[in-house]
């Protein structure tokens, strides 16, 4: 499934107390084997890949 760019698709994933202003990112999201991943493509340089897990 190809990614979506939409600031307002998940919304509710977004804290907040996050303040749009002073990080004015647009949220990206990708549906990958049955999960949600949420994803930001900004700055510029090399790419950055932080993923994390749950703990089970």
């Amino acid at each position: 499934m190809a990614p979506q760019s939409s600031s307002l698709h998940h919304s509710g994933l977004v804290p907040g107390w996050l303040n749009r202003r002073l990080f004015p990112f647009e949220s990206h999201w990708l549906q990958l084997a049955g999960h949600t991943i949420h994803y930001l493509d900004e700055g510029h340089g090399p790419t950055l890949l932080l993923l994390h897990g749950n703990l089970t």
